[in-house]
């Protein structure tokens, strides 16, 4: 009992960690939106960064020693969105990997690829938060409604 209460926890935690992290992301990038400069895009630059870095080290937990590992364990008719949440893992990297890449060119001066940088920005945080909205009711219905542990 006491590992799957850590587990809910760090899950919790992570989460937490997530909703901060994408925070400041969306707080920088609406501030960059606002006054475009060379120096705002590097700050910004650095955020998706280090943004996709904590994305990335938290999927990696999910998929190999966190939770979804476990709703399989636990409850295996559940597999199927399991395998969805997964390749939208993948997706929402490469998404995010694209939009960082955008970001090494001068966008000040470049008002087209700005404004679909904008575009494409709202659309990764809409799948991402729907995913995480997902992973929320999953973990609702396994761990809360399912019994998934205590059984």
């Amino acid at each position: 009992m006491q590992l799957k209460e850590e587990l809910r926890k760090k899950i919790n935690e992570e989460h937490r960690h997530l909703r901060c992290a994408e925070e400041d992301l969306v707080g920088h990038f609406e501030d960059f939106c606002a006054s475009p400069t060379t120096e705002s895009q590097k700050q910004l630059a650095i955020l998706f960064a280090d943004f996709s870095s904590s994305l990335k080290s938290h999927f990696e937990f999910e998929e190999e020693g966190g939770y979804l590992a476990t709703v399989i364990e636990r409850r295996p008719h559940h597999g199927d969105e399991v395998e969805r949440l997964r390749l939208e893992h993948s997706q929402i990297l490469e998404d995010l990997e694209r939009l960082h890449k955008d970001l090494e060119v001068d966008l000040p001066n470049n008002a087209e690829m700005l404004l679909t940088l904008k575009k494409d920005f709202r659309d990764l945080l809409t799948h991402f938060g729907r995913h995480v909205q997902k992973e929320r009711e999953l973990v609702m219905d396994v761990f809360w409604l399912e019994g998934g542990f205590s059984s």
